[in-house]
């Protein structure tokens, strides 16, 4: 299990230097790709369950398109509707190669409805033109919702194509979540989406997997659960919960939760695997995902409340706390993150204590958490 079994996973899926970058050349004597095929059956149904619930039996998949080249879904898995995942495809047809290759370049269809923008690293092997961008970060539009997306576009002769799969967890508090997907993962299910349109527009992607990097100095794997990964946890909240995602080896998720009591403790560990589409290593991968997170209070507006975010230092390579208490009674939740090479740690505490012994606390599971994936 863990990064090996997360990037073996990802290059079977993965496509790679090759077959489709002819130049400008080669293409021009192409002919355009029909307005016709420019539609929301360039995904099949099968491939939606498989990427959106995991082919779970009681997942269920809503079409929420707004018109034909304007696609987005969302999926359910086994009625958890607290962590959804979703879509998105649009495609936009030029006049001609030139005029594609032209927007491509200056950005069209950059973001999606996620409005993201970011430097997409280049692939090989999809269409003319293709990019990665991947994110983890808490969505902006909804309050205290954790989000990991993956974003592929792609240019095939006189079109552009955006895909963007997205997998949201809303809530981050213990006892009232539900499981999110790692990185990995989603890259994995968005690349298998992405070459099916691809197939669909008649420019096949390439089907030889670039060598995935080998394991760096310092690359962790997750084991099959972190809920045994702090002692501290265990002996302060007892035996926690597995709420990992199905079938998603590259992050595991543990909860203790006491129910009518102002405490509780969510844990996350994600090792983000090597990328055989880009060829970039795992510890790269994450050091340009980790930025990006930002926690977003539940009650951000709520008056009276005292909030304070800072640099948590002596913690991996990177590490950031963000804590909330109320002043008026001895109730404080703290948020920490951090990264160490290719692992990224998450710790959501939360006790009727003091700021600084809640602080203390997370910091000394999250340091147990490291030395647990050595």
């Amino acid at each position: 299990m863990g990064r090996t079994l997360a990037a073996a996973t990802l290059a079977g899926a993965v496509i790679a230097a090759g077959a489709c970058d002819g130049g400008a050349s080669s293409k021009a004597a192409a002919p355009p790709i029909p307005a016709a095929k420019l539609n929301c059956n360039a995904i099949s149904a099968g491939t939606l369950r498989q990427v959106l619930v995991n082919n779970s039996p009681q997942g269920r998949v809503g079409d929420l398109s707004k018109s034909p080249n304007e696609c987005l879904w969302e999926g359910v898995r086994d009625g958890k509707t607290e962590s959804p995942s979703y879509l998105d495809l649009s495609f936009k047809a030029y006049a001609d190669h030139g005029e594609a290759r032209a927007a491509y370049t200056s950005g069209a269809l950059q973001g999606g409805s996620l409005g993201a923008k970011g430097k997409f690293t280049p692939v090989r092997g999809f269409g003319d033109d293709a990019g990665i961008l991947r994110i983890q970060k808490n969505a902006k539009e909804i309050v205290a919702t954790e989000t990991t997306a993956i974003g592929l576009r792609f240019r095939s002769r006189n079109v552009i194509g955006s895909l963007w799969l997205t997998s949201r967890r809303r809530g981050i508090d213990p006892g009232f979540t539900g499981p999110l997907d790692s990185v990995s993962n989603r890259e994995t299910a968005a690349v298998t989406a992405a070459r099916e349109v691809l197939a669909r527009l008649g420019t096949p992607a390439s089907t030889s997997p670039r060598k995935t990097p080998p394991a760096q100095p310092g690359e962790a794997r997750v084991p099959q659960s972190v809920c045994g990964a702090s002692k501290t946890a265990g002996r302060v909240f007892g035996k926690g919960r597995d709420v990992s995602a199905r079938g998603d080896e590259a992050r595991r998720t543990c909860e203790w939760s006491s129910n009518g009591e102002e405490r509780g403790l969510l844990l996350d560990a994600e090792a983000i695997a090597p990328s055989p589409l880009t060829g970039e290593g795992g510890i790269a991968i994450a050091g340009s995902v980790y930025p990006d997170w930002a926690y977003v209070p539940e009650n951000a507006g709520a008056p009276g409340l005292a909030k304070a975010q800072k640099e948590a230092a002596g913690l991996g390579d990177s590490a950031r706390m963000w804590t909330e208490w109320d002043p008026g009674r001895p109730s404080s939740t703290v948020r920490l993150r951090v990264r160490r090479g290719n692992l990224l740690v998450s710790v959501s505490l939360e006790e009727a204590r003091s700021f600084k012994a809640v602080e203390e606390r997370a910091r000394r599971i999250a340091t147990e958490v490291l030395e647990s994936n050595l």
